[in-house]
């Protein structure tokens, strides 16, 4: 059974007596796997450093969950004053440095497959 339709919705019954599988393509999509086919093909080193990119990106991924739990735990906690909390302070500047180092890398991944595109 196929379908055109983005967002297909069929009854319980259908779904017990079939596996749906969605093949949905976005012209992004098959654009980025293009240009990294390129880049792997072309220049294996900038491949490299650009899965180095993307590691580092869940990296900061990961350290933004983090530091965003603790900081409202340090802002939750009732014990002390809120401008007396310098591990606040110390959360939200980490947090800040965090993203300044994501968009960096961001901004990097993005010139790496502008070149490409060209």
């Amino acid at each position: 059974m196929t379908t055109t339709l983005p967002r297909p919705h069929y009854t319980p019954e259908v779904c017990i007596m079939i596996k749906i599988v969605n093949y949905t393509a976005t012209p992004e999509g098959l654009t980025d796997q293009m240009i990294n086919t390129c880049i792997e093909t072309v220049d294996n080193r900038i491949y490299k450093l650009q899965m180095g990119y993307a590691k580092e990106m869940a990296g900061y991924k990961m350290k933004e969950d983090q530091l965003t739990k603790d900081i409202l735990n340090a802002i939750n906690d009732e014990s002390r004053e809120l401008l007396d909390k310098q591990d606040l302070v110390d959360f939200l500047l980490d947090s800040q440095d965090t993203a300044k180092k994501k968009i960096k890398y961001e901004k990097e991944m993005k010139d790496v497959k502008n070149k490409f595109k060209d």
